[in-house]
């Protein structure tokens, strides 16, 4: 019976480990006097999962290690660098990391944090970039302008602007892009293979991206 119970008590001690240790590790450090957040999980919380590992090392980015508890308590525990705790009454682990994330990124140090971090969030999130994320990071929008350019290498009509801005941003010599809404509900878009130099117009439905 006592070796039974041994090995129970083992086998449950080797299941608390694995649960712990399948968390990614994390050894973030800000830069200066304050190392880095803790944010202390309840044992009876699930930290298992692909899902949980995005969050983990999301918060990695900005400098919050995650812990599992050692006592027993029913609540989220956030420490700061002040060693001050914010406490979370929630029932998962999502939930708690989109409350702290979002005190964190609230906070004067952490909302430099988050900013500088962004990348590195986005990465840990697996968060894909829209084509128009992907479009303004290469093209700089001319806010109420025209491409005045002398050529228009190429033009079309689509019934939406996405279309417009993927048939520019798949062509790699696209320097410049050139979009029209026009009265009939399509977009009059022109592509240029040279840079144009944006010429400051009145209307609202014209718009010149320009290749930064």
């Amino acid at each position: 019976m006592i070796i039974f119970t041994l090995a129970v008590a083992f086998t449950v001690l080797l299941l608390s480990s694995k649960s712990v240790d399948s968390m990614p590790d994390c050894e973030s450090d800000r830069p200066g006097w304050a190392d880095h957040r803790t944010l202390k999980v309840p044992k009876n919380i699930v930290m298992k999962g692909k899902a949980i590992d995005r969050m983990v090392n999301s918060l990695c980015c900005i400098y919050t290690h995650v812990e599992i508890e050692t006592s027993n308590v029913n609540y989220f525990s956030l420490v700061l660098f002040d060693k001050t705790k914010e406490t979370h009454q929630v029932n998962n682990f999502k939930d708690a990391y989109n409350i702290v994330q979002s005190s964190i990124c609230r906070m004067s140090m952490g909302s430099e944090d988050c900013e500088k971090q962004a990348t590195c969030i986005g990465k840990a999130m697996n968060k894909k970039k829209s084509l128009d994320e992907k479009f303004e990071s290469k093209f700089e929008k001319k806010i109420m302008s025209k491409c005045n350019s002398a050529v228009v290498e190429s033009k079309n009509f689509f019934n939406k602007r996405r279309k417009c801005i993927k048939w520019c941003h798949k062509d790699s010599a696209c320097r410049g892009l050139e979009i029209i809404k026009t009265d009939k509900k399509k977009f009059e878009c022109s592509k240029y293979y040279t840079e144009p130099s944006p010429l400051a117009v009145s209307l609202k439905n014209v718009m010149c991206y320009v290749r930064k």
